[in-house]
């Protein structure tokens, strides 16, 4: 973007006044820790770039309605105990890195790319988004150090081309917690790992194209759309659909480690596939499925649970996959077992 003024500032300081930046006009901050004390300020509608290594240290609560931008490596950095609001326009891109005990709130669009191969931006902060997230590009968001929470309230968009653009990269306690609607756009495989991040749904997640890979844990009340054609792949830690939630579409949900709890709803059964080649499948709601039901991968592989299970289509089981649980397994399609040596039990 060009300017027609900028204000570099490449030293430290601190403020406890306004800064008034005219559209058109840039306010870049480039150098030093600058903390931003109560009755700091920016007025105007022209831009706040902070870059070149250089802190922005928020102290105490501060709406910002101008379009902000921080970039320029893991050494630039936004901070601060204050609670920030963010009503413009914000990028976040190359590297640069989000900390502190202060929340942020983003009420525009936030636009989260990388520009500098092998970095990744960094979130150590409380965020709560009520506008729009486009994690594109080859964005990829990393947490670390202080356990950290991104809520979204508004729309989340996956259009970054990295396979994992969404992950942990150090410390534990994290967690992304979708209320809103979050869409994955991007074709391929994408996961969403560690099992140091808790990935819950409590509104709607699109599966719009490619495979959504989830390699965390995570409590489901919400919705998970799965349209022909695309993949939702549960790969590692503890996942509860509890009461509520609901997975549907024509789509395939492929299970391949961690545990998986039916609680709630799952409409696939009746119009997608389902296929169970590694952890632990539980169904503790009656539940019938319609098309190809697919076990198998080894003894740790199982399909467990309370409910009653009905499989309609074809039954393929193999590779030593267990079937254990008090709900009644119905077979009234073709099945096929080879190889291994299925066990049957009561649990």
């Amino acid at each position: 973007m060009l300017f027609r003024s900028t204000l570099r500032i490449d030293t430290g300081g601190t403020d406890a006044g306004t800064y008034s930046v005219a559209g058109g006009t840039a306010l870049v901050f480039n150098g030093g820790t600058r903390t931003l004390n109560a009755g700091a300020g920016f007025a105007g509608t022209g831009a706040v770039v902070v870059s070149g290594g250089s802190v922005l240290n928020v102290n105490a609560a501060l709406t910002v309605n101008n379009p902000l931008r921080i970039t320029g490596s893991d050494s630039t950095t936004l901070t601060g105990a204050g609670n920030l609001t963010l009503a413009g326009a914000f990028t976040w891109d190359s590297g640069a890195d989000i900390s502190g005990t202060g929340t942020l709130t983003t009420s525009a669009v936030t636009t989260i790319t990388n520009g500098v191969p092998g970095v990744g931006n960094g979130l150590g902060k409380p965020w709560v988004n009520t506008g729009t997230v486009n994690l594109a590009g080859d964005g990829q968001l990393f947490y670390y150090n202080a356990p950290s929470t991104f809520t979204n309230n508004g729309t989340f968009n996956l259009s970054s081309t990295q396979a994992n653009p969404i992950l942990v990269f150090n410390s534990s306690g994290h967690a992304f917690n979708n209320a809103g609607v979050f869409n994955k756009t991007q074709s391929g495989t994408q996961f969403i790992t560690n099992t140091n991040l808790a990935f819950n749904n409590t509104g709607t997640v699109n599966v719009q194209a490619g495979t959504l890979r989830l390699d965390t844990g995570g409590v489901d009340t919400g919705v998970y759309a799965v349209p022909a054609g695309t993949v939702l792949q549960i790969n590692a830690g503890a996942r509860s659909l509890n009461a509520g939630s609901n997975v549907t579409g024509s789509g395939q949900v492929s299970v391949t480690g961690g545990t998986v709890d039916i609680n709630g709803g799952y409409a696939i059964a009746g119009t997608g596939t389902t296929s169970v080649t590694g952890g632990v499948f539980n169904v503790n709601v009656p539940l019938a499925f319609t098309n190809a039901f697919t076990l198998s991968g080894g003894d740790a592989v199982t399909l467990g649970g309370s409910g009653n299970v009905t499989l309609n289509g074809a039954f393929n089981w193999s590779g030593g996959g267990n079937i254990t649980g008090t709900g009644t397994l119905t077979t009234a399609g073709l099945t096929t077992i080879v190889t291994g040596a299925p066990n049957v039990s009561d649990g």
